[in-house]
């Protein structure tokens, strides 16, 4: 099985890209972009809450809208969209391949 190995500042810019299209995609407001940006760092809801400041149940909130626009129905479903999102707009345009 190939191995993607991808360096820290690639994986960076690579993040930024996807935010930068799902806000633009799913029209996110700022704390949705912030509630992904956590999920995509692999924190939970406390963590998320901690972090940004707020309490679990504006997490809660914003983590709702941002299912709702985006038509998934968990946060594990997340990765899915990225998955998609880095086979059609970095490994096809950029010619890399897993």
């Amino acid at each position: 099985m190939a191995e993607l190995i991808i360096e820290k500042k690639d994986e960076r810019k690579i993040e930024k890209e996807i935010l930068q299209d799902f806000k633009r995609k799913y029209a996110l407001n700022q704390r949705e972009l912030e509630v992904l940006q956590g999920w995509i760092a692999g924190k939970n809801n406390g963590q998320l809450a901690e972090s940004l400041y707020l309490t679990r149940q504006a997490i809660t909130y914003h983590s709702q809208n941002l299912l709702q626009k985006m038509g998934i129905e968990n946060r594990h479903q997340i990765i899915v969209k990225i998955m998609d999102w880095l086979e059609e707009r970095y490994f096809k345009k950029k010619g890399r391949f897993f």
